[in-house]
This record gives structure tokens, C-alpha cells and sequence, in this order.
């Protein structure tokens, strides 16, 4: 779709890239104004004319105008987000950080990291995301109570998709404790979102009654809608009320918000607010025991959703999970299997998706910038060529590591798993007399070993102990899952690590996943990685599992030398482990030590302090005498 106004404004970078002056000020002020028309709009065909006006701001040069272009580029990120277009959003968000330091503007700043966050945690990074979120809320405090309580809120969407839903329910009782105090009438319905988000924690976690009062709350601060946009997010509240109370089974309250989630939805002919109406009336439908129509209903929002393709993934992904728990409800676990299975594949997909759309879009924008620079001398390319490579190879190991961290977190809340086995398999590669390049390079391959998970869902949680065992047969596929997120790389790191994340579960004696292999025909780096990831496992514990002590996890480890593990590497781990032990007082701390001093390891602290002052200054206000001074 064409537009004049970026044409002209395009025409006049070409002649002042700086674009200064009245003139320039005129175009890039119309640019900003239909930029904003077509956002309220909404109509993908104009992806053309956005993607153009982010790449027309990119190039002007210097600092003129920057609050018409932040303005304007924040339009440009609103549309790339409604539509799903994560790998330009996260390029807008670079845009804004950039230009907001350059303006000295902190509010830009706070919103730039504000939508980061938001965009990785809805792509699945939210390692990335709670560090984007941490560094908004250090902001937030200069800007007032309302948006601290909407940083937290999307930060507590971030920990909900991470699975750490304590977490989640935290954040958000600091949110609702920062609304306590506000006079302001803003603040106390924004606080609703917060209350919504510490419900959806708890229907995770099956505390269905503290949620069931926690939506009950987070209602009760919401204004009647006045247009589509909060329109949606009532309809996401009636709806999350109808999970609660059907779990507790109170059925007739679930169809009375069910009408309300109906009534609601209607605003705007929104897509995911029409299937949300639908999930809520057909899961009211089968736990009112009208099993033909209540079925019926959820497998027609399913396939309503996948009509809309990438676009309404997340309520494809809400659709399933209905069905999984609809057919959990009615007694027939393999129909709730097969879409559980379905379910997982599909988020393994999209997430694969949306990390390739975003790799090549960062190399798209590389190249562009290559295109539009001025020729170089020869020499001086390639050595330029050499820095891009070795850039690009970090930006793709750094976010693949990330990724990684997301997936260590469903099962080992510190985040930092894959960092302590790297460490471990680099120091069992140094005993063997590997060089030291290649211990470290199989040291940052080991930190990805289980980076398939990411493609497992976070919030599912199943009561029924024949889907338990079907999960985790299905979470075994994690392997293949991993290694073909890795694969047909051309950087070494990561040939070695798919290798290490598809045979770290084979067994010496040839009984272990995926492929059977038995002895030396299992990679020797993957050996090395599953005799270290076993020990961390067993010396950190599992949700499903307590944390051992190490000399019984070194003993456990010796009983299955000869069977699940290497005889020879084996007995060189053991040696080195008890040697480790009597070097270094903390070995936790010694292994993980990268891991801590990690951007995301930074942030969780950040959010860890933040909850603990919270913590403190309401045990100071319930407890007033033990501050009095005798």
C-alpha cells in the first residue's frame, strides 16, 4: 500500500540524511500522523509501508527530531506486535533504546525495554525478556506508581510463561502493595492486570481457590469497556474466571462469567476475543455434562484459530489446552494425548519460527547496512567482513544460550543448569588433554544440551497420571527437538552442541534415547555432557525429585559406570569431582559462577531484591512498635 508522505520523506534522506530542517520536520510530522491512522487501522497490507518507515528512521543521521521519530517508530512497533512480526519489533526496540540514549529520555528508555520484554515473552525468550523488564522497572520509579504496577504486571507474564509462577504471584502482590497507596484512580484499575496475572499463576499451580479470589479482585477494579482494546482484555478476564471456577466446580458462576466473556467479546469482530467466547462456552458445555456440543464447540475454536495461521498462535495454543483438559474431564485420555502431542509440536514449530525469522531479519538489517555505506577498500572489507562474522556468530550463540536458560528454568528455577554442566564437561575435557580452545568451545556447546525443552509447554500442568507418564515420555523428544534447532549450522560451536542435544541421553549399553546407540558411536563430548548433566541434576534436585548430597550422587553415578555411562570417563569424573570438592569450599558457586554473572542472573537478582524490600516494608507497617527506639 503506497504512501506518499514516506516517498517524499524517503527523497529527502537521499539529499539530507541528517533531516534538518523545516522541512524535514514537516514530512516526518505527516510520516508520524499516517503512521499512527494505519496502526489504529490495523490492516496487514500495510506491513510494506511500516517496515519502510522504520528503515527511512534508521537512516537519518544525528539527533534531529528525535521525539517525532521515537513517537513515530513506536507506532511502527505496535503494528509489528499485534500482527506477530517479532523479528522487526525487536529491531524497533533497538531503535528506541538507541534513540532514547541519545535523547538523554528516560521515559523512551523504560518503554523501549518495556516492549522488549513484552516481545521476547511472547516469543518464548524470557530470559531476555525478565532482563528487559528489570531494567524497565529501574526506571519506572521517576515516571509514578501506575507504571511501576504495569512494568510489574509484564513482568509477571514473562515469569508465568517461564513457569515460575510463585514468582509470577509475587511480582504481582508487589504490584497490588505499590496500588495501595495511590489516591489515583488510574493506578487502581491498572492494579486489575495485575490481579489477573497472579490468578492465571495460581490456575497453574491447581491453588484454584486463591485464584478464584485473586479474578474475583482483579474484576471487581475493571471499568466497564469503552473500546475494543480494553474490551479484550475484559473478555481475557471473564474467560480466566470460567477456568477457576469450573476447577473448583462451580459451574452455574463459570456460565454466568462465560455470558459475560460472550457479551464482551462481541466488540471489534476481534479474532482471539471471539475464540476465547468460544472456548469458555464449550468448556461450560462439557462440564455441565453436555459432552457432544461442548466438544464440538472446542474443536471448532481450534480450527477458527488455525485459520489465522502465525497470527493467533497463542489462541490456537489456548484451544488445545482446552481440548486436552476437556477430554481429560470426559474419560478419554488418548484424544487427550493426541492433542497434547499435537500442542507440543506445534509450539516447537513456532518457536523455531519465530528464533529463525529473527536470526535473519538482525542479518537482513546487517546487510542493508552494508549495502548503504560507502565502498571500502579491499583490505579493509574483509577485515570488516571478519568483525560482521564474528559478531553475527556471537549474537547467535548468545541468544541460543538464552534460549537454553528459558528451557533450564521449567525444571531448575536458578536458570543456571547448562552453565555448571559447561563448566563441568570443559573440566573433564582439560583431564582428557583436550586443548583449550576446545574445551571452550565444548564448554558453551554443553550449555545448550537441553535447549530442546523450549519447545515443550510451559504451563501445562495434568492431573490425570496417565498423561503425567505420556508427558514424559513426550518430553524425551526434547533431544530431537534440540538438535534440530541446532542443526545445519555453520559455526563449530553449534555442530557440536546439536550433537551433544540429540545423544546426551544415550546409554554406553545401548538402552538409552533417541537413536540406541551403544560404546564409542556415541560422540565423545556428548559422553562427557551426560555423565555432567546427571550430577548436577541429582545434586540440584527436580520438581519431581529432591537434591542429593554429592558423594551419593557420585556413588549413583559409579553404579551405572558400564551401562548408562563410559567406564574409563567414568572413573576420570569421579576423580575429578572429589578433587574439585577439596579445592573449592562452594563448588556450586565455582561451576556456576558464569551463569551468575550473566545479564539474566543480574536481573533475577534485581527482581529478588525488589520483592524482598517489598516484603519488608509491609512487615514494618503491620508491625509499627518494633520500630519505636527505647
Amino acid at each position: 500500500m503506497g504512501s506518499g508522505h514516506i516517498e517524499q520523506f524517503e527523497k529527502l534522506l537521499a539529499t539530507n540524511p541528517a533531516a534538518s530542517g523545516r522541512e524535514a520536520k514537516l514530512l516526518l510530522t505527516r510520516v508520524a500522523n499516517e503512521t499512527q491512522d494505519r496502526r489504529v487501522s490495523a490492516s496487514i497490507a500495510s506491513t510494506d509501508f511500516f517496515v519502510r518507515v522504520m528503515r527511512a528512521n534508521a537512516r537519518i543521521r544525528g539527533s534531529a527530531h528525535n521525539a517525532l521519530r521515537m513517537s513515530c517508530i513506536w507506532e511502527c512497533g505496535k503494528f509489528f506486535e499485534m500482527h506477530g512480526l517479532h523479528g522487526p519489533a525487536i529491531e524497533i526496540a533497538g531503535q528506541l533504546e538507541a534513540l532514547a540514549r541519545r535523547s538523554n529520555d528516560t521515559a523512551w528508555l523504560r518503554k523501549s525495554f518495556t516492549f522488549a520484554g513484552i516481545i521476547y515473552a511472547e516469543f518464548g525468550n524470557v530470559v531476555e525478556a525478565l532482563i528487559r523488564h528489570a531494567k524497565s522497572f529501574d526506571l519506572a520509579a521517576a515516571e509514578g506508581r501506575s507504571v511501576q504496577i504495569t512494568v510489574l504486571s509484564n513482568t509477571a507474564v514473562a515469569l508465568n510463561y517461564a513457569g515460575l509462577h510463585h514468582e509470577a504471584i509475587q511480582v504481582c502482590q508487589r504490584a497490588v502493595e505499590i496500588s495501595r497507596g495511590e489516591t489515583d484512580r488510574s493506578a487502581y484499575e491498572i492494579a486489575g492486570t495485575a490481579f489477573c496475572n497472579m490468578a492465571l499463576g495460581y490456575l497453574y499451580l491447581e491453588q484454584f481457590s486463591p485464584g478464584l479470589e485473586a479474578i474475583r479482585e482483579c474484576l471487581a477494579r475493571t471499568a466497564e469497556p469503552q473500546e475494543g482494546r480494553s474490551a479484550l482484555s475484559r473478555t481475557i478476564r471473564e474467560w480466566t474466571f470460567v477456568q477457576l471456577a469450573l476447577e473448583l466446580g462451580l459451574i452455574d458462576e463459570a456460565r454466568a462469567h462465560s455470558t459475560a466473556c460472550e457479551r464482551y467479546g462481541r466488540w471489534g469482530d476481534n479474532p482471539r476475543a471471539n475464540g476465547l467466547v468460544a472456548i469458555a462456552r464449550g468448556l461450560c458445555q462439557v462440564y455441565a455434562g453436555d459432552v457432544t456440543d461442548g466438544l464440538e464447540t472446542l474443536e471448532s475454536a481450534l480450527a477458527k484459530a488455525s485459520e489465522g495461521g502465525v497470527h493467533h498462535s497463542s489462541l490456537h495454543e489456548d484451544a488445545r489446552r482446552a481440548l486436552v483438559k476437556a477430554y481429560e474431564v470426559v474419560g478419554r485420555p488418548q484424544s487427550a494425548l493426541d492433542h497434547l502431542t499435537a500442542l507440543i509440536n506445534e509450539i516447537r514449530i513456532r518457536r523455531e519460527r519465530t528464533l529463525a525469522s529473527v536470526l535473519d531479519w538482525r542479518r537482513a538489517v546487517e546487510l542493508a547496512a552494508d549495502i548503504d555505506s560507502r565502498p571500502l577498500e579491499f583490505r579493509e572489507a574483509k577485515l570488516r567482513a571478519r568483525v560482521a562474522e564474528i559478531q553475527l556468530i556471537n549474537s547467535r550463540l548468545e541468544m541460543f544460550e538464552r534460549l537454553a536458560i528459558t528451557a533450564d528454568l521449567k525444571e531448575e528455577s536458578s536458570g543456571q543448569h547448562g552453565y555448571r554442566v559447561g563448566k563441568l564437561a570443559a573440566l573433564v575435557a582439560g583431564e582428557l588433554g583436550w586443548k583449550r580452545e576446545a574445551s571452550d568451545a565444548l564448554e558453551v556447546a554443553a550449555r545448550l544440551h537441553d535447549i530442546g525443552k523450549i519447545g515443550v509447554p510451559d504451563r501445562i500442568l495434568l492431573t490425570s497420571k496417565e498423561l503425567k507418564d505420556a508427558e514424559r515420555h513426550l518430553m524425551s523428544s526434547h533431544t530431537l527437538i534440540g538438535a534440530e534447532l541446532l542443526a545445519k549450522s555453520d559455526v563449530p560451536q553449534l555442530k557440536m552442541a546439536e550433537d551433544i542435544a540429540r545423544f546426551h541421553h544415550e546409554w554406553w549399553n545401548g538402552t538409552g534415547y533417541p537413536a540406541k546407540l551403544a560404546g564409542k558411536r556415541i560422540p565423545i563430548h556428548a559422553r562427557i555432557v551426560a555423565l555432567a548433566d546427571v550430577f548436577d541434576a541429582l545434586t540440584h534436585g527436580r520438581p519431581y525429585a529432591p537434591a542429593w548430597p554429592i558423594e551419593r550422587a557420585l556413588d549413583e553415578i559409579q553404579t551405572r559406570r558400564g551401562t548408562q555411562f563410559d567406564p574409563e570417563l567414568t572413573d576420570r569424573f569421579i576423580e575429578l569431582v572429589r578433587r574439585l570438592q577439596k579445592e573449592h569450599a562452594d563448588l556450586d558457586e565455582y561451576l556456576g559462577r558464569a551463569g551468575r554473572n550473566s545479564p539474566f542472573a543480574q536481573a533475577r537478582n534485581r527482581i529478588r531484591l525488589m520483592l524482598e524490600e517489598g516484603r519488608d516494608r509491609v512487615e514494618k507497617q503491620a508491625n509499627p512498635a518494633s520500630q519505636t527506639v527505647h
